[in-house]
């Protein structure tokens, strides 16, 4: 198996798009550049760390269970109805949140962030969420290899169903039942629209191929923090961050955005970094390293002691938890002068 490897990544510029309001929101692709990401034979996990361009950004007045307010927003002329967004609130936590529903100056939350947001203070961005087909493309332009009535030979995308299973897809070229047009096809039920499938960026992508390929990924930069959803057990993640993540950068250079060990891996939550043989390198922060149990550091599992700076994040990596929840990933310290 080919490894799953970050092959370019270029920071192009900055780019400002100003979105004007009553409330003078304005919002900022900053950084630009594309990502070309690397898939083996049989399965690789990859992120999209390169996403489309923010829409508005700004302070949060005020926040309820379900929703939060931006002082003379008028996020009916902003946003466009039947796309979904992606809330991003900048506090320490990163949350990130799919937006579907809006109206004048209050948006709906899936979840209370009344806890989370300092009201006149904590700020947002909201960007369009990507999809099946903004990043893999459909018809004459899907990027990856297609089917031809049936998913025989086709690279297959596969998206946690949250639950610790998948949702399987495939583009076909002669797509069931009709075998009329191209499409893409969700294995087990049909025809989908590739465009209301969401790919949440914080989320780690399966690509199930049987001869492996790389795909071109452009769009902008998150310069901030990002949650990330952890099952009990085995995640695939997205590393977010497109240029210059380690261990240290993502999960902090004494582990504190993950559980850590004590003298063994026991308990810690393990990141999982594919390798060229297609197995995985396996790391986790322990409170009383070995060798010699003196100090804290970063382990690598079958080894010693590592410095968590010197091992880089590919796009797509596995938590292996053993109790699961929400943990934060940071970016580079760089990030905060783009």
């Amino acid at each position: 198996m080919k490894m799953n490897s970050l092959k370019a990544v270029a920071v192009i510029g900055l780019s400002a798009l100003a979105i004007g309001s009553a409330a003078a929101q304005d919002a900022a692709s900053k950084p630009v550049g594309y990502e070309t990401l690397d898939y083996g034979v049989g399965f690789t996990g990859l992120g999209v760390r390169l996403h489309q361009a923010p829409v508005t950004s700004g302070i949060i007045a005020s926040a309820d269970a379900n929703s939060i307010t931006i002082t003379d927003a008028d996020f009916d002329a902003l946003l466009t109805a039947g796309t979904d967004y992606v809330l991003e609130v900048e506090n320490d936590k990163g949350i990130v949140q799919v937006v579907e529903t809006w109206a004048g100056s209050t948006i709906t939350t899936p979840s209370d962030l009344s806890a989370e947001i300092v009201a006149g203070e904590t700020t947002f961005t909201i960007r369009p969420v990507d999809t099946l087909e903004s990043v893999f493309g459909s018809g004459t332009t899907v990027a990856i290899a297609p089917g031809n009535g049936n998913a025989g030979g086709a690279d297959e995308v596969w998206l946690s169903d949250g639950a610790g299973g998948y949702d399987k897809y495939y583009f076909d070229n002669f797509a069931p039942p009709t075998f009329a047009s191209a499409s893409w096809v969700k294995i087990g039920e049909g025809v989908v629209d590739g465009s209301d499938v969401n790919l949440l960026y914080p989320d780690g992508i399966v690509v199930n191929s049987p001869a492996g390929g790389s795909l071109v990924v452009t769009g902008s930069v998150k310069l901030t923090s990002t949650e990330i959803s952890l099952l009990q057990g085995f995640t695939f993640v997205s590393s977010v961050a497109p240029a210059g993540a380690t261990l240290s950068t993502a999960f902090g250079a004494d582990g504190s955005a993950i559980s850590a060990g004590n003298g063994n891996a026991g308990g810690a939550d393990e990141i999982w970094i594919q390798n060229v043989s297609g197995d995985y390198d396996k790391y986790y922060f322990d409170n009383f390293a070995p060798p010699t149990f003196a100090s804290a550091s970063w382990v690598q599992i079958g080894g010693d002691a590592i410095d968590g700076s010197t091992i880089s994040l590919p796009s797509g990596i596995v938590v292996n938890s053993p109790s699961g929840g929400n943990v934060t990933q940071g970016v580079p310290a760089f990030y905060a002068g783009l």
